[in-house]
């Protein structure tokens, strides 16, 4: 691991930061606890890393990991570049597809960093006085505001991916102005004409249908109906006891974005906000490179 790799955080809210001295102390109700290699944390708590932090002279830039990989760092720098061989791939919507995906990252790193924070705070005020294994609820919503907030923004944000993707597939395949940016109406547009690949239509299809209509399902719900915090059960944010005194962070949503209601919501599948985001940011990414990779070249 990059040496300039000061922190790492890991699904659960799980904090782990490098010494000065050398190796990695774990946060834990007993303060810090001296730990292996971050790889060894993933094994022995059964997580998964999502985050680095990086100590820079500047500040300490934080990047979005693959899940489960401490060295695949998703990048977004180089997916306009990616547009630029299109003629007919207007320069608003490869900006605009490239600073949505941006954003998704952004707000999943702020959410993991929210989870960690929300670790904090319980081992301050909570954690010492328990004497008991299992879990138990954050009743503070102050404290459960901090990783609400930063889903909500994150749930704003990969919409607004969507839409940027339905801009940008309208001007690379159709030519048209920058306009009409729906998705499932670009795409059925163009694969009607025949504009689209096969194999990109099919991409696009499942993207949509695996994680899009959750996206939509879970913004509309926020935007339109009510926010996740006052759906979810009280409270709504769990700690879990793992081993050793470190408690993991869980925010869970509801099984069926579609249930519009808040009394039939159920939370069976204890989907969590985090993982669910990290894989949002993931497909939200690779989506947007198949396109890349599909853009018509003056070449071709």
């Amino acid at each position: 691991m990059d040496e300039n790799v000061v922190t790492v955080l890991f699904e659960g809210g799980l904090e782990a930061r490098r010494a000065r001295q050398g190796g990695w102390w774990l946060r834990s109700a007993r303060g810090a606890n001296r730990v292996g290699t971050p790889q060894e944390i993933q094994e022995r708590f059964g997580t998964c890393a999502v985050a680095l932090g990086h100590a820079f002279p500047w500040g300490e830039p934080w990047a979005l990991l693959c899940p489960g990989s401490l060295d695949d760092v998703l990048h977004v720098e180089h997916l306009v570049g990616s547009f630029l061989g299109a003629p007919g791939c207007a320069p608003r919507a490869r900006w605009d597809t490239g600073y949505a995906v941006g954003a998704v990252l952004y707000h999943c790193i702020g959410l993991a960093r929210a989870y960690a924070a929300v670790g904090r705070d319980f081992y301050v005020t909570t954690a010492p006085r328990l004497r008991r294994n299992g879990s138990v609820g954050v009743q503070s919503r102050e404290v459960c505001n901090k990783a609400a907030y930063e889903l909500d923004a994150l749930l704003g944000a990969a919409r607004r991916t969507y839409e940027s993707f339905g801009r940008l597939l309208r001007t690379a395949f159709e030519g048209g102005p920058n306009r009409g940016s729906n998705y499932k109406a670009t795409v059925r547009a163009l694969r009607e004409n025949g504009r689209l690949p096969a194999r990109l239509t099919q991409r696009l299809d499942c993207s949509w249908n695996t994680i899009g209509v959750q996206v939509k399902g879970y913004r509309d719900w926020v935007a339109h109906y009510e926010y996740l915090q006052h759906v979810s059960p009280s409270p709504l944010i769990e700690m879990t006891l793992l081993r050793d005194d470190v408690w993991s962070v869980s925010m869970f949503l509801p099984d069926d974005p579609q249930t519009r209601s808040p009394q039939k919501a159920t939370f069976g599948q204890r989907r969590d906000a985090l993982s669910w985001g990290v894989s949002v940011a993931v497909e939200l990414l690779d989506v947007a490179k198949a396109i890349a990779d599909a853009v018509p070249k003056p070449d071709a």
